[in-house]
């Protein structure tokens, strides 16, 4: 079949396979025990034989011997399982957060329920708000409430919750006694969650929790992504005696020398790529000039999200193909993902279409017995076409956590593999990933949003540790542990008994991409500009990255690769600059400027929003334009959402969803608009953390570089120069707008009643 990539030219495989065997030999050598080490009897046999079919080059006596020992690993875990590394303990503390979703309840009695006003029939479970778990009392519980807004909305599916008398384990995906219902509901303010399901089921008094097959397949891939990597030769020096800190000054290579010094690493190279600063058209270029180079060899993509990895499919596929380089590329999907998203992905990589495209080829003279069995068995020649496109396949394209990415563990590797959105991920998401390639280039930008959740992630991690010192000296507290969490606490008592508690340095890999970047001397940061307008690329780099960006986006106008005014007529002469503060007075001034004016404790700002609405009917309807209004707060985001003169505003400048024009500040990560508004919100006073998770520079930095053309700014700064101190990186972006605004063609510092009144 002319599908399949061409056969390697010979010299270059044969140089391949001797690095690949030379490492492979040197790697066997150095891993071998030594006479003094405590090992299995079989060890030591074992390694010797690899090491020498390895130095005779014996490939088919070597797949034997690891098949051998892969059988015979398993049967060792099964008898006795090994301690697992620090790495499983920054996981679990990761899996915490289903822990405390854990609430003890009480069932209202129907004529309770009835007297409270609710329906008949409806199950009403009201929380006690004051339990704590026994064994991790210090885990802060989000409310009931929280959690449903959060799942409303990520999923249009009903919630399943598991409900039990006894004190249940969260952290094993079996129900094991526990019965299901489904989540209907909550109340606005009060503890009460509303469940369908068989009354005769659910206990008067008991505990319960989210149960989502989801989740549980998403942790049982944490578990197992992390076990590899926290075993693998590839991380072993790292993680056991990782390089001294070494803060970054300046580029070890020139920017033209990049690719190749990527290339010529084998191990770990790290770039951190500031926003625009060619992220993607670096990971295409790397991936360019290695096939030019080695067209038989297989590249691995990755990035946390389906987005992003689209995103970087579509310029490395298309640069490829512009190129005329030989590719067979592969799109790992969820057969879930591809219902839900239909229209949403490019499909021309994904397993449907690369089926289509080998059934309707004809096979060669010498496989026409293939075509008799192919109309006999139909249904597996489907999934035996996908199985061989997908190991034909030269670029493979998956996200961190994809199923495929299973499969790979210790059967599959790649000559390079690049992960996108490295700083985002936790070691369970992203180490693995770096196992598999000979070359692994993250690309992250640690100075942007961290790992989802830190905060309650490290609260995890100090919940368990203490949890593990309490049960080393009370023997009742560690049966308790054992009977609830079982072989999961088997394995991390193992683990504290070998190691001690974690250190500062092992904490640390909770944000691997930053702990590497910080000490390898294979890396590099990205300082060109090619998003921004000029103003803005000097507050942003200024602000969060110590010095101005290298600015090089006007030649990429010059040149007729971006347009000059991507807005054409749509903003009037006196706000079409770069940047626009529009400021709003403290509430102290103008008390309908505060923030949560119907006093619900919720961070939303009804005068921010009207401000947004008169800002943007100034604005001339035209063609429709690209832009997006931001906000830190979910609050502010559903108050903008319900907001009917807000949307016909928009449904007038823009043919892009009104859903999708109003987002938070953390899902528009990775994303751009030629036009942003942002909404600060805060306007209050509260006194100590009146600008609470807004002082975060990460944060800031997102919703900051969100911008090609023009920005605009909604809020008090006389509220940040009350609290500058508090929000300092906040004051020193207000500060970079003031230096901007002395030019008036840069930046502009507009009253809001120039708006209100005007």
């Amino acid at each position: 079949m002319d599908w399949f990539m061409p056969r390697p030219p010979d010299a270059n495989l044969e140089s391949e396979v001797r690095t690949d065997l030379a490492l492979a030999t040197s790697w066997a050598r150095g891993a071998a025990p030594g006479p003094e080490a405590r090992c299995h009897p079989n060890d030591r046999r074992k390694v010797a034989a690899m090491i020498e079919a390895l130095g005779a080059g014996d490939s088919l006596r070597l797949r034997r011997l690891l098949a051998e020992d892969r059988i015979e690993a398993k049967r060792r875990a099964d008898d006795e399982p090994p301690t697992p590394s620090f790495l499983s303990l920054l996981t679990e503390g990761e899996l915490m957060e289903r822990v405390a979703g854990v609430y003890r309840y009480r069932l209202l009695p129907s004529h309770e329920a009835a007297e409270l006003g609710f329906g008949h029939g409806q199950l009403v479970l009201e929380v006690d708000r004051g339990w704590k778990d026994p064994h991790f009392p210090a885990l802060t519980r989000p409310s009931p409430q929280e959690v449903w807004d959060a799942l409303i909305e990520e999923s249009r599916v009903t919630p399943v919750l598991a409900i039990s008398d006894r004190l249940p384990n969260p952290l094993d995906r079996r129900l094991r006694g526990s019965e299901v219902v489904r989540w209907i509901g909550v109340h606005e303010d009060q503890p009460f969650m509303y469940v369908r399901g068989n009354e005769a089921d659910v206990p008067p008094h008991g505990y319960v929790r989210m149960h989502l097959a989801g989740d549980n397949t998403l942790m049982e891939r944490k578990r197992a992504f992390t076990a590899f990597a926290g075993t693998h030769p590839a991380l072993a020096s790292l993680l056991a005696a990782p390089p001294p800190l070494n803060p970054f000054t300046d580029n070890p290579q020139r920017r033209d020398e990049l690719e190749d010094a990527v290339l010529a690493t084998r191990g770990v190279f790290a770039v951190q790529g500031p926003p625009g600063t060619g992220k993607t058209h670096l990971a295409t270029q790397v991936v360019r000039r290695f096939l030019a180079g080695v067209p038989t060899g297989r590249v691995l993509v990755c990035a946390k999200e389906h987005f992003a990895l689209d995103h970087i499919l579509a310029k490395i596929t298309a640069a490829l193909q512009k190129d005329g380089v030989p590719l067979r590329a592969w799109r790992s999907v969820s057969l879930a993902k591809r219902r839900r998203g239909r229209g949403e992905t490019d499909t021309t990589w994904q397993s449907p279409s690369v089926v289509r495209d080998l059934s309707a080829r004809d096979w060669t003279p010498e496989t026409r017995g293939w075509s008799q069995w192919e109309a006999r068995a139909s249904d597996e020649h489907d999934q035996r076409l996908a199985s061989l496109g997908q190991q034909a396949a030269n670029l493979f394209f998956a996200t961190t956590m994809d199923s495929s990415m299973v499969e790979a563990l210790g059967t599959a590797s790649f000559d390079l593999v690049i992960v996108e959105e490295a700083g985002k991920c936790y070691p369970s998401e992203l180490l693995h990933a770096l196992c598999l390639g000979r070359t692994a280039l993250m690309i992250g930008d640690q100075r942007q949003l961290p790992p989802y959740q830190e905060r309650r992630t490290r609260e995890g991690v100090e919940a368990w540790s203490k949890a593990l010192g309490q049960a080393l000296r009370e023997p009742a507290y560690r049966q308790a542990l054992a009977d609830r969490f079982g072989p999961l606490f088997a394995g991390l008592e193992s683990m504290a008994k070998a190691r001690g508690p974690l250190n500062d340095t092992e904490k640390a890999w909770l944000r691997p991409f930053e702990f590497l970047f910080d000490r390898l001397h294979t890396r590099h940061r990205l300082e060109e500009q090619f998003r921004m307008e000029a103003p803005l690329s000097r507050v942003v780099g200024s602000v969060f990255y110590g010095r101005p960006f290298d600015h090089r986006k006007g030649e990429l106008v010059a040149a007729g690769l971006l347009p000059a005014r991507p807005l054409g007529d749509v903003l009037p002469p006196e706000v079409d600059v770069p940047l626009i503060w529009l400021d709003t007075p403290h509430m102290t001034e103008d008390p309908d400027a505060t923030e949560d004016a119907q006093k619900r404790g919720v961070r939303d700002n009804r005068y921010e929003a009207e401000l947004i609405v008169r800002y943007l009917r100034r604005l001339r309807p035209g063609p429709p334009i690209d832009m997006v209004i931001l906000t830190p707060y979910n609050a502010q985001k559903r108050l903008l959402l319900d907001s009917v003169e807000l949307r016909t505003v928009c449904e007038t400048l823009t043919n892009i969803p009104f859903e999708q024009v109003v987002r938070t500040t953390d899902e528009y990560q990775g994303r751009e608009a030629e036009l942003t508004v942002l909404s600060l919100v805060r306007n209050n006073s509260l006194g100590a953390r009146t600008w609470g998770f807004m002082t975060e520079p990460e944060r800031l930095n997102v919703m900051f570089s969100r911008t090609r053309f023009r920005q605009v700014v909604v809020g008090s700064s006389a509220h940040i120069r009350r609290h500058a101190k508090e929000c300092e990186w906040l004051n020193r972006v207000w500060e970079a707008y003031l230096v901007e605004a002395r030019d008036p063609r840069c930046a502009r510092v507009i009253p809001a009643s120039e708006l209100t009144h005007g």
